[in-house]
C-alpha cells in the first residue's frame, strides 16, 4: 500500500493505492508449502538432498525398475532419469519435485506421472496419476 499526503495552503489530499500479487499455482504444491522448504517425514524434516541417488520404482504385482533422483536443477524441479522397462507411463517421466509432503515424478511441461507421500523408513509409497495404480519408490542401497 502507498500512501501520498499533500498539502496545499488549507486543503488536503491523499489517495491509496493498494497491490495485491496474484500467485501462479500449477497445481504442483501442497498447503501452500513452496517445495524448497524442509518438509516432515516420520517425526524429522526431508530435504530435497535426502532424496538424490537411485531408487528402485515398482508397481505393486508389476514392474520394477532403478531410477536416479538427480541433484541437477531442471525446469523448476531436479532431474530424473527413468529408464524404460518402468511400470507404465513413466519413460516421459524427467523431472521430479518435492511438494509439500508429495514426491512428485513430472515432465517439464508438470505433467504428474506419479504422487509418492512419505511411509518410513525412507520409503515412499503412491500411485500412477492417469490410472491410480499403486506405486513405491524404494532407496537403492541406503
Amino acid at each position: 500500500m502507498t500512501t501520498q499526503v499533500t498539502t496545499s495552503g488549507s486543503s488536503q489530499s491523499e489517495s491509496r493505492t493498494e497491490s495485491n500479487e496474484i500467485g501462479v499455482d500449477f497445481g504442483l504444491h501442497d498447503n501452500n508449502d513452496d517445495w524448497h522448504h524442509d518438509r516432515q517425514r516420520g517425526g524429522r524434516d526431508v530435504r530435497d538432498s535426502d532424496l538424490f541417488g537411485s531408487w528402485t520404482l515398482g508397481q505393486e504385482n508389476g514392474n520394477t525398475c532403478t531410477i536416479e533422483l538427480k541433484n541437477m536443477a531442471w525446469f523448476g524441479g531436479y532431474s530424473a532419469y527413468v529408464p524404460a522397462g518402468c511400470p507404465e507411463g513413466f519413460f516421459s517421466a524427467n523431472r521430479w519435485v518435492l511438494s509439500g509432503n508429495q514426491l512428485l515424478l513430472t515432465d517439464t511441461s508438470n505433467t504428474v506421472f506419479g504422487r509418492f507421500h512419505a511411509s518410513g523408513g525412507g520409503r515412499w509409497t503412491g500411485y500412477r496419476e492417469p490410472d491410480g495404480a499403486r506405486l513405491y519408490l524404494n532407496p537403492e542401497g541406503r
